[in-house]
C-alpha cells in the first residue's frame, strides 16, 4: 500500500477544490470552495508545490492572492485593462486615457510560453492595486526559472 504524506493529502484538498470551481456554473461553489481552502494549513505554501495548472482557476475564482503552483509556463506577467470583469481589453495601440470609460476593473495576466494572454486575477478596483500583484507574481516566476 502506498504511503500517503500530509501534503500530498493537502495537494489533492487542492486539486479538488480546483475540479468544483473548475466544472460548477453556480455561484455557491465559491463558498464551498472557500471552505475546503480555509481548512488547509499552510495554504500558500501548499499552492507552491502544486502545479500551475491545477490553482490557476483556484486564483483566479476563490483567492487572488494564490502564489504562481509549480511549473508556471510563463514567459512575462503584467496587468491590462478589463471589460465584463474577465475580458481582457485589446488594446490595440491605444491609451488607456481614451477608453477609461470602458475600463471595468483591472486584471493580471501572464504571457504563456506559447505567446497566448492568461488571465491570472480579474477584477482590481485601480491599476495601481493590479501592479502590486503583478509585481509579487513576477518576482516568483523569476525565482521558479532560477530552480
Amino acid at each position: 500500500m502506498a504511503e500517503i504524506h500530509e501534503i500530498d493529502f493537502y495537494k489533492g484538498a487542492l486539486w479538488a477544490a480546483d475540479i468544483l470551481v473548475s466544472t460548477s456554473h453556480c455561484v455557491g461553489a465559491n463558498d464551498e470552495v472557500r471552505d475546503i481552502l480555509e481548512h488547509i494549513p499552510n495554504l500558500y505554501s501548499i499552492v507552491m508545490q502544486t502545479p500551475e495548472t491545477e490553482v490557476h482557476d483556484l486564483r483566479l475564482y476563490a483567492d487572488k492572492e494564490f502564489p504562481l503552483g509549480m511549473n508556471a509556463d510563463y514567459s512575462s506577467i503584467s496587468i491590462a485593462p478589463l471589460k465584463d470583469f474577465f475580458e481582457i481589453f485589446p488594446m490595440l495601440d491605444q491609451s488607456i486615457d481614451s477608453i477609461a470609460a470602458e475600463v471595468d476593473s483591472w486584471g493580471v495576466i501572464a504571457k504563456t510560453s506559447a505567446g497566448k494572454s492568461d488571465l491570472l486575477i480579474a477584477g482590481l478596483l485601480t491599476e495601481e492595486s493590479a501592479q502590486v500583484y503583478a509585481q509579487s507574481l513576477s518576482k516568483q516566476l523569476e525565482l521558479q526559472r532560477k530552480k
